[in-house]
């Protein structure tokens, strides 16, 4: 490790390690037949800013999850057109006049975009919402973990280093409510650590550590139903699981964004004294 007041490199030994690097810093910048030869401004979302800076301008974007929802939504009050291209199924809410709905990219030439259905757009600014790498280049390979395609394996629960349980993976996961993980996962550990309860034999582990999806880079995926495997962490390290208005509140707000991609952020969510009842009051201003 690296002092970061002397900047010399020391060796220290410790009892556990946590992992605590995220998954939000190096972009997946997906290869595109041509794109080198668009003339027009390309960026990763992780460097988008302001709303205003494509002010009147026709913008392809693509991936529509949070990131490629979000920002058309943003750019739409300043850009003439947004194109949101991806392969998914089309969304289910209505969308500003100004964003058009796409199917993904086959190739570029220049300034025109061709697109899988046939049909072709010029835009003038092209934002890759395709996500991020997972990576950890400060693990040596002794620490028996391996990263393909976002997938981190081998580990238990997605947390456990399954080779060396002392080591754990607090932020890999993706589509999750972060903060009640971050919490989960932490209490998870440190009870592991304290030895209130015992992990399964490694078989067991390696079993659970599989790949249980197509594409390697959904594997930590727990998209609309985390609280479930929040509970399985609770429920086998014998500690309080998270209050029911956790799992509510989500729904709620999953089932708002869902509907309205461009109010869903303005509503409030509103929990009873008691904890047993959640409801979002829209804002007025915008429902």
């Amino acid at each position: 490790m690296t002092d970061l007041t002397t900047k010399q490199i020391v060796h220290k030994i410790f009892d556990a390690v946590m992992i605590c690097t995220g998954q939000y810093s190096e972009s997946n910048i997906p290869y595109i037949e041509g794109i080198e030869t668009f003339p027009g401004r390309i960026l990763h979302c992780n460097s988008y800013k302001k709303p205003e800076e494509f002010s009147r301008m026709s913008v392809m974007i693509l991936g529509a999850s949070y990131s490629g929802t979000d920002i058309a939504v943003e750019l739409a009050p300043y850009a003439n057109q947004i194109f949101l291209s991806h392969d998914g199924e089309r969304l289910k809410s209505t969308l500003l006049p100004s964003v058009i709905e796409v199917p993904g990219i086959k190739r570029v030439e220049k300034n025109t975009f061709f697109l899988k259905d046939g049909c072709s757009v010029t835009p003038e600014a092209f934002i890759y919402c395709t996500g991020y790498l997972t990576k950890f280049p400060f693990l040596d390979k002794t620490c028996g973990i391996t990263v393909e395609e976002n997938f981190v394996f081998p580990l238990y629960k997605h947390t456990i280093n399954v080779n060396y349980p002392s080591m754990c993976f607090l932020g890999i996961n993706s589509d999750v409510v972060t903060f009640p993980m971050f919490h989960v996962k932490a209490q998870y550990f440190t009870a592991l650590l304290k030895k209130e309860f015992i992990l399964p034999l490694k078989e067991v582990m390696l079993e659970d550590a599989k790949l249980k999806v197509k594409n390697k880079r959904h594997a930590h995926r727990l998209c609309r139903e985390p609280f479930n495997f929040f509970d399985t962490l609770t429920q086998e390290a014998g500690i309080e699981a998270l209050p029911s208005f956790y799992r509510k509140a989500f729904h709620l707000w999953a089932d708002m964004r869902d509907s309205d991609l461009c109010h869903y952020k303005n509503g409030k969510i509103v929990i009873s004294e008691d904890g047993k009842t959640v409801e979002i009051i829209p804002d007025p201003k915008t429902s």
